[in-house]
């Protein structure tokens, strides 16, 4: 009876053993078929196709056509260039969700092993538990007859089913544990594959990007090559256009030369030509003056031989007879001709006195008619035109009340009064003739006018300075006169001007010691202007004293700007 029963619980854990091992996971994992690398196979059946390399493009200096063929070659190479970074592209996008799909698959792979794991064990550790049970009521109890327990009591195991139980539960600890090591090195070698192929994945992105790179720096330096060969093309034909250019220049200038060399002598041909014209035309007018002036003089000496027979003729009719006798009985070798035959031929005496121009009845005769003289034909010659006016003089503030200056502040009540300083004014000048006696001038000049003066406090003998400085922008319009008759050293003729004086207030700084500040000026300034001075015709130059007085304030403290100057105005310039 023992020995069935050991039969038979044998039995029973030998098919408890086979169940083990039949749920385990290495079992599991040599039944089960292994999956093919799809990524491997894909790469296999489809190498990446080798880079081509950009066209090198063909220079040529032929003509234009084969310029345009060079950067159309240049132009296809950079787009394969590109189709080729973008296939590398999309092939790495394609490894790269290869990749990420394998290790979905991978991880569900796991998630699905370790389920099953986990149910093999649920499964194996009901399994093992039920098979006890079944073999410890299965197993026949010899004498003596066991007592019927009491209600609720406890079943007593043998204590074979009990040595039973501790080797099959020592068996399946013994097969867990190979479990686990079977678990472990699989899951180590997962690993270490994992790791292969991560570090070929790595490495094999590196090449690619080594090689892409490369690529990249090929088409780049191909492309640099290309833009080189360009701007050179480019600069040569700039450098033959500029010469082309030069020498269209330099033959214009040649020609413009010419042309002006010829236009010169054109020019100088036609004034040669005017020239002796001219000279021909003062001759000729030179001669009908000489004609005019003999015969002004021949009627003048007819007139005088006139005047001086009826002066003769009427002393003779007052004289007596003898003494009319004895006149007109010459003596000598002249006795026989009558007396009036002096005087038949009048105009004869006349041509004979003129033949002498140094005979003193040819001077009286010459001078009938007063002429004028350089000094008289200066008097009116005022220069004209353009010209440059500068003034220097003292200039001050008139009517000031000083209030900007009040001296309280420095501890005594009177104010600082400001006096006269210097005065300078510069400008342009434009002169215009009315008649032979007076010209309108009108003037654009800048001037400065300043007035300074010192202060000396009482109680502790402390001196302060005051100044003002006004810059202004006027305008005179005068009217310039030479005087009649008038002038100085016989040839230069003096001047008189005046007119209004329009003006406009830039700037003004006051300065009372170290304290500076600027006021609220008018903007707008007027008054008379009065000056006298010589003009020099010779030289186109005047000059003259100027004053001026302003009939408006500076500010509302101010003064009026008044100043005297010595100027001097060149024309001509």
């Amino acid at each position: 009876m023992k020995i069935s029963s050991l039969i038979r619980a044998s039995i029973v854990v030998f098919c408890v053993s086979l169940a083990v091992s039949a749920d385990s996971p290495a079992w599991e994992r040599l039944i089960e078929p292994t999956e093919p690398d799809t990524e491997a196979i894909a790469k296999a059946a489809n190498p990446p196709p080798p880079p081509t390399a950009p066209e090198p493009a063909i220079i040529d200096h032929r003509d234009a056509r084969q310029k345009e063929a060079d950067e159309k070659r240049a132009a296809e190479a950079t787009k394969k260039a590109a189709a080729n970074e973008e296939r590398r592209a999309k092939k790495a996008e394609e490894d790269a969700k290869k990749k990420a799909a394998a290790e979905e698959r991978r991880a569900k792979k796991a998630e699905a092993d370790a389920k099953k794991k986990a149910d093999a064990e649920a499964r194996k550790a009901a399994k093992a538990q039920k098979n006890a049970e079944q073999a410890a009521v299965a197993m026949p109890v010899s004498e003596p007859e066991p007592k019927p327990a009491e209600e609720g009591a406890k079943t007593e195991l043998t204590p074979e089913a009990l040595k039973l139980m501790e080797t099959i539960r020592a068996e399946e600890e013994k097969k867990a544990e190979e479990a686990r090591l079977m678990e472990e090195a699989k899951k180590a070698e997962d690993d270490k594959k994992a790791a292969e192929e991560a570090k070929i994945a790595d490495e094999t992105k590196r090449a690619e990007d080594a090689k892409k790179a490369e690529d990249d720096k090929k088409a780049t330096e191909e492309a640099k090559k290309a833009e080189e060969t360009k701007k050179a093309e480019e600069a040569k034909k700039a450098e033959e256009a500029k010469k082309a250019e030069e020498a269209k220049k330099a033959e214009e200038a040649k020609k413009a030369e010419e042309a002006k060399k010829a236009e010169e002598a054109k020019k100088a041909e036609e004034a040669k030509k005017a020239e002796e014209a001219k000279k021909a035309e003062n001759a000729r007018k030179a001669e009908e003056a000489k004609k005019a002036e003999d015969a002004r003089k021949a009627e003048e000496a007819k007139k005088a031989a006139e005047a001086q027979k009826a002066e003769d003729a009427k002393k003779a009719a007052t004289a007596p007879a003898e003494h009319s006798a004895a006149a007109v009985t010459p003596a000598g070798d002249d006795a026989d001709a009558p007396a009036a035959e002096q005087y038949d031929d009048p105009a004869a005496d006349a041509e004979d006195e003129t033949d002498s121009p140094t005979g003193p009845d040819a001077v009286e005769i010459v001078n009938p008619v007063r002429q004028h003289t350089p000094r008289q034909q200066l008097i009116h010659a005022l220069p004209q035109g353009i010209g440059i006016r500068a003034g220097v003089g003292i200039g001050g503030f008139a009517g000031y009340d000083h209030i900007p200056f009040q001296s309280s502040v420095l501890g005594d009540p009177d104010a600082i009064e400001l006096g006269a300083s210097l005065s300078v004014g510069v400008g342009i000048v434009y002169a215009m003739p009315l008649n032979e006696r007076m010209s309108l001038s009108c003037e654009l000049q800048y001037s400065i006018y300043t007035a300074y003066a010192e202060y000396l406090r009482k109680s502790d003998r402390s001196l302060y300075e005051a100044e003002s400085e006004l810059h202004t922008l006027e305008i005179p319009i005068l009217l310039r006169m030479t005087a009649l008759n008038a002038a100085i050293l016989s040839d230069l003729p003096l001047y008189v001007e005046f007119g209004p004086q329009i003006g406009f207030n830039l700037r003004e700084k006051l300065r009372l010691d170290t304290r500076k500040w600027r006021p609220d000026n008018n903007v707008f300034a007027i008054g008379p202007a009065l000056g006298a001075g010589i003009a020099i015709p010779d030289y186109d130059i005047l000059v003259g004293i100027r004053g001026y007085l302003g009939l408006m304030k500076t500010e509302k403290h101010g003064g009026r700007p008044w100043s005297v100057q010595v100027s001097i105005t060149v024309f001509g310039m």
